[in-house]
């Protein structure tokens, strides 16, 4: 779950499993507006309400299974963000109702504006002791009217929290006989992995790749012009720390320290080697990218752009 708090991300951990609306825009040729276009990364597609008027009373439904993470802010591209042009000609949200598993939690107040705009919860929603799955509900309430459509649309509705971590997209992954950026990993692919515990190369069968939206992430350099882009949280191999994130989440203490400039990283050379490398620079990017992590059916890291990086197991 992207967490847009600070924004680190609920997708990497897996967000909404699924995506309903009350109605929807019927399809003109290719061209379609259903519930799923609000949660496809995408901002060539919107959701479209297919009533009468300005869709008042109209709503789209994310289902989140129990075990996902927790959500504590929610990003919204509001209208029909394509162009300037589609923008304006169709009408956008002005109010929404937003209720959790059929109860209104709050009233949404969305600016006229094709930017992200970002919602901070009270506190994380999700994984309650009852095993219920989490359903959020967005209810149009008021809508600033199109200058040619009365159809309200949103473009996007993303989600942060809390117990995830992730790479950004174009991260380079070793496999068993090869590297590839890890958007184009497999399910059922080899990836090479490093146990620091016993100094040996090894590989594991990746079981689920895992996409996210980040607005904040860090680049992070060190010796040798090896660099990688990751959220604050997410965990390396650190030499006399073990796992170490530069902001690790309560939820880590105890399994993941906290690294710093001049921290040795555990680095794979390409030729089944393990180099040591000082890092050297930690830089703050806060512009909107997808990030990428795997889940493995063994072990706890893979290689990213020569890093050892943790998986999903770390945090668990």
């Amino acid at each position: 779950m992207s967490c847009l708090v600070d924004a680190a991300g609920i997708y990497c951990g897996g967000g909404p499993y699924k995506v309903t609306a009350s109605s929807a825009l019927k399809s003109s040729g290719a061209i379609t507006y259903e519930a799923k276009n609000a949660h496809d990364f995408s901002f060539k597609t919107a959701w479209v309400e297919g009533v009468d008027g300005y869709g008042q009373g109209q709503y789209l439904e994310y289902f989140f299974e129990n075990k996902s993470p927790r959500v504590t802010a929610i990003e919204i591209y509001n209208g029909y963000t394509k162009s300037e042009e589609a923008w304006k000609k169709n009408s956008r949200v002005k109010r929404l109702l937003l209720s959790v598993n059929n109860r209104p939690f709050a009233r949404l107040e969305l600016q006229d504006t094709r930017a992200l705009q970002t919602f901070t919860l009270p506190g994380p929603l999700g994984r309650t002791s009852d095993g219920k799955e989490l359903v959020l509900k967005f209810e149009i309430l008021e809508a600033y009217n199109g200058d040619a459509y009365d159809d309200t649309a949103i473009t996007e509705i993303f989600f942060d929290g809390l117990d995830v971590h992730c790479l950004a997209k174009g991260t380079v992954v070793s496999l068993e006989r090869s590297k590839r950026p890890i958007e184009t990993i497999a399910i059922g692919e080899r990836v090479l992995q490093y146990d620091p515990n016993t100094d040996r190369m090894a590989t594991a069968v990746v079981t689920r790749v895992i996409k996210a939206v980040h607005s904040h992430l860090l680049t992070l350099r060190i010796e040798k012009g090896f660099e990688i882009k990751a959220t604050a949280e997410h965990p390396f191999w650190v030499k006399g720390k073990g796992w170490a994130a530069y902001d690790p989440r309560p939820r880590q203490a105890g399994r993941v320290g906290r690294y710093e400039i001049g921290d040795v990283f555990l680095v794979y050379d390409g030729e089944k080697k393990i180099q040591e490398y000082r890092l050297q620079e930690i830089l703050k990017q806060e512009t909107t990218g997808e990030t990428y992590t795997l889940k493995l059916a063994s072990g706890m890291s893979f290689i990213g752009n020569g890093f050892i990086v943790g998986t999903e197991h770390v945090r668990e």
